[in-house]
């Protein structure tokens, strides 16, 4: 029985062989955002980076990748955190952070019920016969 070998894996070769090359890249992306005065955003760092959303999701997947592309997208929603105090119409940072970092509005309900409740009304009729 003779052993079949795949020439040619499935999907495209990967656009960076090494977390370094893609760290490299990300940090580009953070100097060019600085030097031009661009908000950080993560479809911006793809764009950047020459790759749709769904392939850096898939990045992030690999061990290898995962941590430096967590530092970038904590880096991404520390900035955004910040517009959050420095903008005066903050809307778009709040989006960036719903959207892409799992923020949610906090909604706090405090509800308080009063009753007054007589010894007669707690206990039926053949407890009260003695």
């Amino acid at each position: 029985m003779s052993k079949v070998k795949i020439k040619n894996p499935v999907g495209q070769p990967r656009k960076y062989k090494s977390a370094k090359d893609l760290e490299k890249r990300m940090n580009e992306y953070f100097e060019y955002c600085n030097r031009e005065g661009v908000h950080y955003g993560v479809v911006g760092m793809c764009v950047h980076l020459d790759i749709v959303r769904t392939t850096l999701l898939e990045y992030e997947k690999e061990p290898e990748y995962m941590d430096t592309i967590k530092k970038a997208k904590q880096r991404i929603e520390s900035y955004n955190e910040q517009m959050l105090y420095k903008m005066k119409n903050p809307t778009g940072a709040i989006f960036n952070l719903k959207n892409n970092f799992g923020w949610t509005d906090k909604l706090e309900t405090k509800q308080e019920i009063k009753a007054t409740v007589t010894l007669e009304q707690l206990l039926s009729d053949k407890d009260i016969e003695l």
